[in-house]
Order: structure tokens, then sequence, then C-alpha cells
């Protein structure tokens, strides 16, 4: 070629693979479908941790929530409604108050100083009339009755090797006694047929159960739900929510802290078993039905209280998993992120694109990843397979030693063509 000559073109085409044969644009939603992926992984992995992590016993309501609690205002209730209510209208009425006398004294008589007295006294309750079973029941928790028994019971004592404290400790057996046998009877009142002359006895016979709860009973059982809803039946809004509120400490069992006087007790033979549905399907029920009332309030927290109790239950494995709960939990987590990682990372980037900064980035990012390199050896397998066409390129050896035998064979026929023309 002479000095100063343009060097000749290339006409050369060959078989040889081109190096951008899988371009980044090309596996973009390749990209997008593994980022979407490794989403879900996130997704899924953060539900496990938060299960793992709701399997600890949680304190699922506040210090307002207690059955400690719940049965001091019980004993504060039934004492200021005997004391304002029930006695002073027994006091006008003669016979009863010869009747409470006799049974004071045949008491005091029997055995001086402890309720026992009183079972002698009366032997058969049952068999009492309703207004001597209130009049018994009152003076129990509020009146004369107690005083004779509690008052045998002095704080006075030598302070000396804890004569005080044995003496409080004394009294405070002695004033529990007596609430039990008041319960007794005033539970019997409850049930008499009788009741309906006076519908406020419901719940003060629930109210007197709660407070000192007689024998084994507890202030979760069946029998302090029933008590409570009959109240709430006659009229009394606050019996409906102390049942609501029983049967959410009952259902959530050891999610209660123990310590806390708040928790039904667990592992008490004949009990209430704990995580039961349907007891927070009428706990629900009774809240709701108090959301009209002057409780809206305190229902609508109980109602918050509720869900959250059902919520650890289901996300914990101190109950059933729920695996639709869990399946739904998952998917909407996953698409929440899915969703955000698509508008916050891929949309401004490929609104971006054409950028130089992206471009750069982009184009810099596919080469040192490796993505370059096996999206290229991959195309080269397939078209060594014949799976897809093999693209041709210019330039290279190959492609030269391809040309020169293309150029062969077209010298070739046109040497076959002149010869035939020549035999003709």
């Amino acid at each position: 070629r002479p000095r100063g000559a343009a060097p000749p073109k290339a006409r050369h085409s060959g078989t040889m693979s081109r190096p951008d044969a899988c371009t980044p644009s090309r596996a973009a939603a390749m990209a997008v479908l593994a980022s979407s992926f490794l989403t879900m992984l996130v997704a899924s992995a953060g539900l496990a941790a938060a299960a793992s992590s709701a399997s600890v016993p949680t304190t699922a309501t506040d210090g307002e929530l207690g059955l400690e609690s719940m049965g001091r205002l019980a004993c504060a209730e039934t004492a200021t409604f005997c004391d304002q209510t029930v006695l002073p209208a027994l006091g006008e009425d003669v016979e009863l108050a010869a009747f409470l006398q006799n049974v004071r004294s045949i008491a005091r008589q029997a055995s001086p100083g402890s309720v026992e007295g009183y079972s002698t006294a009366v032997l058969d309750p049952t068999s009492l009339k309703f207004p001597e079973m209130l009049a018994l029941g009152c003076c129990l928790s509020a009146g004369d009755c107690m005083v004779d028994v509690v008052g045998m019971h002095s704080d006075d004592g030598d302070d000396r090797g804890g004569g005080i404290k044995v003496a409080s400790a004394a009294k405070n057996a002695s004033i529990a006694s007596v609430r039990v046998a008041a319960a007794e009877i005033l539970v019997m009142a409850a049930g008499h047929p009788d009741v309906t002359k006076m519908p406020a006895v419901w719940l003060l016979g629930a109210n007197a159960f709660a407070c000192s709860p007689p024998g084994n009973k507890l202030r979760c059982g069946a029998e302090m739900v029933e008590l409570y809803r009959r109240a709430g039946s006659g009229g009394f809004d606050m019996g409906n929510l102390r049942a609501g509120e029983v049967l959410l400490a009952r259902f959530s069992g050891p999610l209660i802290d123990p310590a806390s006087g708040a928790s039904c007790p667990q592992g008490i033979p004949g009990g209430a078993r704990p995580g039961d549905h349907a007891d927070a399907a009428t706990a629900r029920a009774l809240f709701k039905g108090l959301l009209a009332t002057d409780l809206d309030r305190r229902a609508s927290h109980r109602m918050k209280e509720l869900t959250r109790a059902e919520e650890l239950w289901v996300s914990s494995k101190l109950g059933r998993p729920d695996v639709a709960y869990q399946a739904a939990d998952l998917l909407v987590d996953a698409g929440l992120k899915g969703v955000g990682f698509l508008v916050l990372v891929v949309l401004p980037l490929y609104l971006a694109r054409r950028t130089r900064a992206v471009a750069a980035a982009r184009d810099w990012a596919w080469r040192w990843s490796g993505c370059a390199g096996f999206c290229r050896q991959w195309r080269r397998e397939l078209e060594f397979f014949r799976f897809v066409k093999p693209t041709l390129v210019k330039g290279g050896r190959a492609a030269a030693r391809v040309d020169k035998r293309q150029s062969a064979k077209k010298i070739a026929k046109l040497m076959y063509k002149e010869a035939l023309k020549h035999a003709d």
C-alpha cells in the first residue's frame, strides 16, 4: 500500500460471537426479578425473626386489668351496697332484726370469734327466705356479724417476737373467712327465685364472689363469668364488663406476668384452659355491647387488649399457629417491601438511565460484577450447540479465513461458468 493511502475497507464477515451480545439493557428484567426475589427472602427472614421474638411471654395488658384489683373493688362495692342500702332497710323490719339477733347469739355461744358459729346457727342456708339470705349475707359483709368475728382479734400486741404481725395476720385471716361465708350466702340469694324483686342482688352476689371466692373456686372460673353475665342480663352494664375482663384474663393466660396479679392461675386442676378462642369471641361480643354505654372508653380499651392478646397467641409458640394468618402476613409484608423497592430504587434508576452518571455506573457494575462475562459465555454455549443463530461480526483471523474460502468459491463458480460457455 503506498504511503499516505487510505487503508482498505474491511469486507470480512465471520462467525465470531459479539462480545456485547448480552447487554445491560437486555438483562434489566433479570436484575429486577432477582432483586424482587431477594426482597421476598429478606421479608421472610424478618417474619421469622418476629415470630421467634414473639415466642417469649409478653404482658398483653396494662396494670388496670387485674383479677386481684377486681377483687378489691368488688369487696368495697359489696360492703358499700350492704352498708348504705340493705342494712338500713333491714333495720326497719322487726322480724329480720330478730332473726339476725337470734343467729348472732347462737353463733357467739357456739364458737366465739369464729365464723364457724354461723354454720351451727344456720344448718341449711338454702332453706332461708330471700330476705333472710340477703340480711345474713350483708351482716357478714359489713354488719354486726363481721364485728362479732373480727372484733375478737385486735391489732394490739407485744411487738417483741412479732406479736403485732401475728395478731394482724390472724385478723386478716378472720376477715377473709367472714367474706367467704358472706359470698356463699349472697350467691345463694342471687340464685333465689325471688331475686327479681331486687335485681341489684345479682350484681351484689357476683361482687361478693369476686371478693372472696368460696372453696377452691377461682375468680376466672366459669361460675364467676356466669354470675356477672347474669347481672349484665339484668340490666347492669358493669356485670358484662367484668365478665369480659374475666374472659380476657383467662384467654391471655401465660401472656400476662403471674407476679402482676392480673393473670389467671395456671396449672390448677379443673382450671380454665388459656388461649380458648371461644372465650375471646365471647369477651369481644360483651365489649362491643358496651360501646354505646357510659363504659364505652373502658370497653374500647379492653377490645384493643384482646386484639393484642390474639395476635400474640397467633404469632407465638404458646398457641397454635394459624398458617393462613402467617401466609397472609408474609405475602403482605413481601408485597409492601417489593413495591417500596420498585418505587424508591428501580423507578428512579430507570428514569435516569440516559444520564452519564447512571450509564457509567451501570456499565461499571455490569463489567466488574461478572455478569458480562457470564452472559457472554452463556451466549457462546448456546451458539455452539446451535440453540440460537450465530451472530456474524467483522474482523479477526477466523473471519479472514472464511472470507478467503467464500472468495475461492466465487472464483471457482465463475471459472466453471466460463468453461461451459467455451464448450458450447
